[in-house]
């Protein structure tokens, strides 16, 4: 049989088996891999939210582990996460160390999750253990926004329109838009305030609240303010009204909201 002949009868099958013998291989590897999680309780310990914007946790290191670490706003699985902060503490000791952890949030909402987790093993026989808590960041305190003025100029506008977009800020930037209009409450001259816009709340910013009322027509000094006050792991809604000389002259209230809204931190 000629070189050339015999080459080509046994090169195809030659290589055939060297793919065979690659594949098996492979296979064998990837069966003997095996990756697996378990849920652990008592690797995240104390979550709380100690001041504003504030979540703090313990996590309970193992000996020579590094255990990350995350914090997430998850409104829903299609959302994803609008907030996350993440990070990882290493416990080089010879023993489990308890290490407080601190982050800082940008929403107040009671849908926060804290995860822990480290591994074992090696990358072809790893094993995971994780953590998941539940955590709230809320208002702890009143806050307020800046306060709008009427001057000579605003007047002049509403009383030409009958009506003028008021905005208040708060420091962080959230702010209340307020339609301030002209009408009329048991056929008595009244001014009108709607909210067209809270861009605090994720979930219903942009909708028109309840129209409230007083009995006076905008003078020159007098000023406008909103505030959001502490309620149980919520917040309540008022706009304050001062008259030219700084006196508080009405409150008027815009509902509360329960943590289970999410907002954007107003300090």
């Amino acid at each position: 049989m000629k070189k050339s002949t015999f080459l080509k009868k046994y090169t195809s099958k030659i290589i055939c088996l060297s793919v065979s013998i690659i594949l098996a291989f492979s296979a064998t590897i990837i069966t003997s891999s095996a990756a697996t999680t378990k849920t652990v309780e008592g690797l995240i310990t104390s979550v709380s939210n100690p001041s504003h914007r504030k979540i703090s946790f313990y996590i309970n290191a193992p000996a020579g582990k590094t255990v990350s670490y995350k914090v997430q706003l998850i409104p829903n699985k299609r959302t994803g996460s609008i907030d996350t902060v993440s990070g990882s503490y290493k416990n080089s000791s010879t023993s489990t160390v308890k290490k407080k952890i601190s982050v800082t949030v940008d929403y107040y909402s009671d849908l926060y999750t804290v995860t822990a987790s480290y591994t074992t093993g090696t990358v072809r026989n790893k094993t995971t253990y994780s953590d998941v808590d539940k955590a709230i960041s809320k208002l702890d305190k009143t806050v307020y926004t800046k306060k709008f003025v009427w001057n000579d100029a605003n007047i002049k506008t509403y009383t030409r329109n009958n009506r003028i977009v008021v905005s208040l800020v708060f420091a962080t930037g959230v702010g209340v838009d307020f339609l301030v209009t002209k009408g009329y409450v048991s056929g008595v001259l009244s001014t009108m305030f709607t909210i067209t816009s809270f861009t605090g709340d994720l979930l219903t910013a942009g909708s028109v609240a309840d129209t409230k009322s007083i009995q006076v027509s905008p003078i020159v000094g007098w000023a406008y303010r909103f505030k959001l006050v502490p309620n149980g792991n919520g917040y309540k809604r008022y706009l304050e009204i001062f008259d030219e000389y700084g006196r508080l002259y009405s409150t008027i209230s815009y509902g509360g909201y329960s943590s289970s809204y999410i907002s954007k931190t107003a300090y």
